[in-house]
């Protein structure tokens, strides 16, 4: 009986199996860390682009203080100093992410109280009014003519129209008090002189 032998010949020029391997990359633009103060609004904004065909989703966090959560420019109001993160994916489903952080600067607890105004009527500082932040819960006001005579007073934070016992009072130079009242409890003392002017 004679046996066959049979060997197996490699052939070097053979096709070889390939894998094709496609890396999509995302390119993630985002605003500037930004400082703010207390109650106000800044708009944020991203550039996102992909290698892929398109974007399929954006999405903010955390979202609580932001207009939208899945488009490229919210509008941020953080009570707080806040890091917001954005990641963004691509229909391949590749993503990437970055961040921003809001610093959040406490609104000051201070009065103004300006140095002149002319009830005249004319729709321009007619008023005297005490302009305080939005954390003062009362505002006292007294003014005093040049003869100690207290020609207004007020605990409900109103403006003076510039008119004493009903008439419009004398043009000069008045001294007011002032006491505002703020949500920690604290208060604070002006003093000063108010001019006025018709």
């Amino acid at each position: 009986v004679q046996k066959r032998k049979w060997a197996r010949t490699r052939y070097a020029n053979a096709p070889k199996p390939q894998t094709q391997i496609v890396v999509h990359r995302i390119s993630l633009d985002i605003a500037p860390d930004t400082t703010i103060t207390e109650g106000t609004t800044v708009a944020l904004w991203s550039d996102a682009t992909t290698s892929a065909a398109a974007i399929s989703a954006l999405e903010w966090s955390p979202s609580g203080s932001l207009s939208c959560a899945d488009c490229p420019a919210p509008y941020a109001t953080p009570a707080n100093t806040t890091t917001y993160m954005l990641t963004a994916t691509d229909v391949a489903g590749c993503t990437d992410a970055v961040s921003i952080t809001i610093y959040v600067v406490p609104t000051p607890m201070a009065a103004i109280i300006p140095s002149a105004f002319s009830p005249n009527d004319d729709g321009i500082n007619d008023e005297l009014d005490v302009v305080a932040s939005d954390k003062a819960t009362a505002i006292s006001l007294q003014i005093y003519n040049r003869w100690g005579e207290r020609v207004f007073a007020t605990d409900m934070g109103e403006a003076w129209t510039g008119n004493y016992k009903g008439m419009a009072a004398e043009i000069g130079v008045y001294v007011y008090f002032v006491q505002v009242s703020f949500v920690d409890g604290s208060r604070q003392n002006y003093q000063g002189n108010i001019t006025l002017v018709r």
